[in-house]
């Protein structure tokens, strides 16, 4: 039987993810991802948690490579984004009794997470401090946007939050840049943003992108589908398309 090259599988499971075909997922997707999509995407939260607690539960902690903070980091990020703060947390303190403070300093999926924690805690301007620090980090000056634009919104900055998000889904990047978690509730949000600010044009733009995007995803996806269909339907004063 042929092999799948892992780099091949990542890229097929990062277009899985972006377009909502779930399903297709390869089960050897490193179980954190796989729960991120479960709970980010999907929005079943609870399957997601029960799949990080059994990761959490079976992870041999001291035979982990020595002074890498990676998978504390991503566990913990993986927890915060499922619903889970106080876990999310905890995993940050295992961390910190396991890797020196000069790595867990340079570490920008650390500084990413405890952005998040602050966000899902309220704390909205430490979030978005956190995060703008974060791109640092992990070099990555796309992968925090998302998030920046979520926490602008909470601060009542709706136009600084339509910059983040278009900087989001707008700007080329070959990496994934946590597009496959969040590209398409990006579109949709901008769409949402536009039509409420009454810019038909733009809003038919970003929607658009949303069906574009999302035209093939999984059964369960399609209402939604449709209902972006519709908005688009009555943006533009036709039929909605059936």
């Amino acid at each position: 039987m042929a092999t799948v090259a892992p780099g091949f599988r990542r890229v097929s499971n990062d277009l899985y993810m972006r377009q909502g075909r779930l399903r297709e997922i390869s089960p050897a997707t490193p179980v954190w991802i796989r729960a991120v999509a479960e709970g980010v995407i999907r929005g079943n939260r609870d399957a997601a948690q029960r799949m990080l607690e059994k990761l959490l539960a079976e992870t041999r902690w001291d035979s982990l490579p020595a002074n890498d903070p990676r998978p504390y980091s991503e566990l913990a990020a993986a927890f915060v984004a499922t619903g889970s703060a106080d876990r999310g947390e905890e995993v940050l303190a295992l961390q910190a009794r396991k890797i020196t403070p000069e790595v867990l300093r340079r570490d920008g999926m650390r500084a990413y997470t405890l952005a998040a924690i602050a966000h899902e805690r309220g704390d909205y301007q430490a979030a978005l401090s956190g995060f703008r620090d974060a791109r640092f980090g992990l070099r990555c000056f796309i992968c925090t946007a998302f998030h920046e634009g979520r926490t602008l919104e909470k601060l009542g900055e709706p136009d600084s939050a339509i910059a983040q998000y278009e900087r989001f889904v707008n700007l080329h990047n070959t990496d994934p840049e946590n597009r496959e978690f969040f590209l398409a509730a990006a579109l949709r949000r901008l769409g949402e943003m536009y039509e409420s600010k009454g810019q038909r044009d733009k809003a038919t733009e970003y929607y658009g992108r949303f069906v574009d995007l999302w035209k093939g995803a999984d059964p369960e996806f399609q209402p939604l589908v449709a209902d972006i269909r519709k908005r688009m339907a009555d943006l533009a004063g036709e039929p909605p398309r059936r």
